[in-house]
């Protein structure tokens, strides 16, 4: 089973991260009370929804890679305005990962996906998540922690990151 921790709070400045575990940044995206999800289409995780984003290329920011997946996943551009949370979990290989969330808001592009490695993006109201079925999430436990504390509003600064990303860096 799947280990969750959420690894960084207000009384935590900064975080750290295992040698060794793999990286992955996710935006999430909310407009009113809707939450955009997209659906994976190949690996492991294909038919399941989740968060716009994926792995960390080699030398790539945190920052960076947000912006990259999420136009990659849903052809949006988007600006990074805080951190939800760093998710901690078991991988299916049994590795271990860390998913940085940031909260995001459109600043441009044109919702589309490519049907391959993204089967379908579509808005879910936060009333209809608790509906939807685990077997069709991805990581249910771990997005499930993610979108309730998105719902309730959780964000810290990304300065949090500072150490991370020099992009998060706060202005002196």
């Amino acid at each position: 089973m799947s280990q969750l921790k959420t690894q960084i709070s207000p009384a935590h400045p900064t975080i750290r991260v295992q040698a060794g575990r793999r990286i992955i940044a996710c935006t999430a995206i909310v407009q009113s009370d809707h939450i955009l999800l997209v659906q994976q289409g190949r690996g492991p995780s294909a038919g399941c929804w989740t968060l716009p984003g994926g792995r960390l290329s080699s030398g790539e920011a945190l920052s960076a890679a947000a912006l990259r997946e999420t136009r990659e996943e849903t052809g949006l551009d988007v600006k990074l305005n805080g951190v939800v949370g760093v998710y901690s979990y078991t991988g299916k290989s049994g590795g271990q990962r860390s998913r940085f969330c940031f909260s995001a808001e459109i600043i441009g592009g044109r919702p589309r996906f490519d049907g391959r490695n993204i089967r379908d993006l579509r808005w879910f109201r936060f009333d209809q998540l608790p509906m939807v079925h685990d077997a069709i999430l991805w990581k249910p436990n771990v997005l499930r922690k993610m979108l309730s504390d998105i719902q309730h509003g959780q964000r810290l600064p990304l300065d949090l990151l500072r150490n991370f990303d020099p992009a998060f860096k706060a202005a002196a």
